[in-house]
């Protein structure tokens, strides 16, 4: 993993655009005006020792160092202190089908958002297990190998778009032929597979790479999303997809399908519908498998490069220098500046020195946070990310799981104060997106509803497909027309109360970063107690302009046609 520590400090660069314009204009006039004053042989006896190309080379040395001097203060840093993480737990391949039939919209908001929600939750509820993600269509793609940093994972979702992949079919024997190479050929009871497909058509080679996967001792979940009356595919602008007879195409769920392939890879089947969660019945039957020891890395230390490109644009200048020069003051120029860089490199090393034995202090805080958070020992845990912050007050690592913290003592105002500090000159959006979802959730606790739908509102700006989301935001609405009600008041309190048991038994429902600005903790307030069906009428404004945003984007994307009797669904 490489980066530049200070990569803002690269826009220095665009600097030397406009100052190289000037100085060679400068140069071509006083070229120009010694022309025009002076004759040829005066300008000799004056200038005796000119040398149009030696100013040229000198000029193009002292550019370049320039260039190597501001490439050394942004810092240049590899990745290359892998800190070894070791674990035991499973390794789990899912197999997600973006084919176009996945658009269909037999349950809300349609099958490809639905999937892509589970999948979201179905990582929140592992904690020791590596994953990888394979999409699949008419060709399958390996889009996340085998990591326990589930970020990468979380990331790539709002990208999926079954539009972006012009192979279409479902072709789930090569989608399992490559998880397979992924996991390994070597027989182990920690491996399983879960597809996540409509069943809506499949390959006929299927059942015999499940049953090879079997054969591995790869255990094959299957997951069908949809509902078995079938819908229309849509396409943008209110039209559904047709057959080559101008028929609308119906595309349905077929259980039997699914059924028969989880038979074959002696798994288990689960339908994803319009009604019921089983993210916890797939967890609970996954973790009846064996699990194995297994090592990672973390790449999250560099090493610093920057004395390399300090020492080349010293050498440069000295090269520059050892030209030959046209009176003392240019020998006296040119002695200063090595003297400036060498003292710069000097200073740069010893204070990058410090930056990074501050930042390896912060971030063992940091850890160590990490782990009593796990452990439930929010005091402990408080206490090393406030030590954190006292080394690095902008840390967005410390300042979150600080926030999350504070959220699971239940001091839901103090928390938001540090989520907001997580926000502060953040370019990554999901993690900007995050904090509002925590802070929507603290202003929910406090019964500030008009804040936390705010907050919910800025999450969804920020992440536009994070269901859970558009879940809590919808509750919150619904919690704001009943504001007032006791009964239904007195209900909630009891539902939180449980679900905090619940949390206890369970190590609760996220976990704070176990990477700096990567691994997501949220804190929700309890939607269950609301049924989908009446989230769902409340989200219908939110869904209708979502689907119109995809409905543009769709018409402006230009499509292959498929050929004449092939299936593009």
């Amino acid at each position: 993993m490489q980066r530049f520590q200070y990569g803002y400090l690269l826009n220095l660069l665009w600097l030397i655009i406009p100052l190289f314009a000037v100085v060679a204009y400068y140069m071509r006039w006083q070229l120009k005006t010694e022309k025009s004053v002076f004759k040829s042989n005066i300008v000799n006896h004056i200038l005796p020792h000119r040398n149009a190309l030696q100013d040229r080379t000198k000029l193009s040395l002292f550019f370049m160092s320039i260039v190597f001097l501001i490439l050394a203060i942004a810092n240049p840093q590899i990745g290359v202190k892998g800190e070894k993480i070791k674990g035991q737990g499973l390794d789990i391949m899912i197999l997600l089908d973006v084919s176009n039939s996945m658009l269909a919209e037999d349950i809300q908001p349609n099958r490809i958002s639905r999937s892509k929600f589970f999948i979201t939750k179905f990582l929140d509820q592992l904690k020791h297990d590596r994953v990888g993600l394979v999409l699949f269509a008419g060709s399958s793609y390996l889009q996340v190998p085998l990591t326990i940093d589930f970020t990468s994972i979380k990331m790539s979702m709002p990208l999926i778009d079954p539009s972006n992949f012009p192979s279409q079919g479902t072709n789930i024997g090569d989608a399992v032929t490559m998880a397979g190479n992924t996991l390994g050929l070597t027989e182990s009871k920690s491996k399983a597979i879960v597809i996540i497909t409509d069943g809506e058509d499949h390959d006929q080679e299927a059942s015999t790479a499940i049953e090879t996967a079997r054969k591995n001792g790869i255990k094959v979940f299957a997951i069908g999303v949809g509902e078995e009356k079938g819908a229309p595919i849509p396409v943008g602008n209110g039209e559904y997809k047709k057959d080559e007879n101008g028929n609308i195409v119906m595309t349905s769920f077929n259980r039997s399908v699914l059924e028969n392939l989880a038979s074959i890879g002696n798994g288990s089947f689960y339908h994803l519908g319009q009604q019921g969660d089983i993210v916890e019945d797939v967890v609970a039957e996954l973790n009846k498998l064996e699990g194995k020891d297994f090592e990672d890395f973390d790449m999250s230390n560099f090493n610093s490069y920057f004395y390399w490109f300090a020492l080349a644009a010293l050498l440069l200048l000295f090269i520059e220098f050892m030209l030959p020069s046209i009176d003392y003051k240019q020998f006296v120029k040119n002695i200063s500046s090595i003297g400036f860089v060498i003292l710069f490199s000097l200073s740069a090393t010893a204070q990058t020195k410090e930056i990074e034995a501050q930042y390896k202090k912060s971030r063992t805080l940091i850890r160590n946070g990490n782990s009593s958070y796990q452990n439930n020992n929010f005091d402990k845990a408080e206490l090393n990310y406030r030590k954190a912050l006292v080394i690095d007050p902008k840390s967005k690592s410390a300042n979150y799981n600080l926030g999350n913290t504070l959220y699971s003592q239940q001091k839901f105002q103090e928390s938001q104060e540090y989520y907001e500090k997580s926000i502060d000159k953040n370019d990554d959006k999901l993690s900007r997106a995050r904090a509002y979802h925590n802070i929507g959730n603290t202003c929910f606790k406090s019964n500030q509803l008009e804040q936390a739908i705010l907050a919910y509102e800025n999450a969804l700006k920020l992440n536009p497909s994070d269901m859970e989301t558009k879940y809590n935001l919808a509750m919150a609405k619904k919690q704001q027309q009943n504001k007032g009600g006791g009964k239904n008041d007195q209900k909630q309190d009891k539902k939180d109360n449980q679900n905090k048991k619940d949390q206890k038994k369970s190590g609760g429902n996220g976990n704070p970063q176990e990477k700096p600005e990567e691994a997501k903790s949220e804190p929700k307030p309890d939607y269950k107690s609301m049924s989908k069906e009446q989230a769902q009428r409340l989200l219908e404004a939110l869904k209708n302009q979502e689907q119109n945003t995809q409905n543009k984007m769709e018409a402006k994307k230009t499509k292959p046609e498929p050929k004449k009797g092939e299936k593009d669904w």
